[in-house]
């Protein structure tokens, strides 16, 4: 599996949110900040998240996003299959088949 920049952006914001669970909601330029992660590259990973049902956002000046589940419910294989990509096999580094993978979709690696 690769660990792509996207993937180690989106484990480190599911870090700050559990950190701060029971705080209410994170704004996003909070956890960019405590994370050095770039603003614009977290706001489309935490959109992806949100989409995804891990992550819920609330608008307005006390506004933010917050874990729909228990942080301890959380796997890092749960996070990385949500930001997988459909193009994923072509990209494959265990797959001899580059192109046309007879394993879409069931490869075990």
């Amino acid at each position: 599996m690769l660990i792509t920049q996207k993937k180690q952006y989106a484990l480190r914001a599911i870090f700050e949110l559990a950190k701060q669970k029971g705080a209410g909601p994170v704004k996003a330029a909070t956890i960019a900040e405590v994370q050095a992660i770039p603003l614009r590259f977290l706001e489309v990973i935490l959109s992806h998240l949100k989409r995804s049902g891990m992550v819920a956002s609330k608008r307005g000046f006390y506004g933010g996003y917050m874990l729909l589940r228990p942080p301890e419910q959380i796997t890092v294989g749960d996070l990385f299959r949500h930001l997988e990509e459909p193009d994923f096999p072509a990209d494959c580094i265990a797959c001899v088949h580059k192109k046309n993978c007879p394993f879409v979709g069931n490869c075990v690696f």
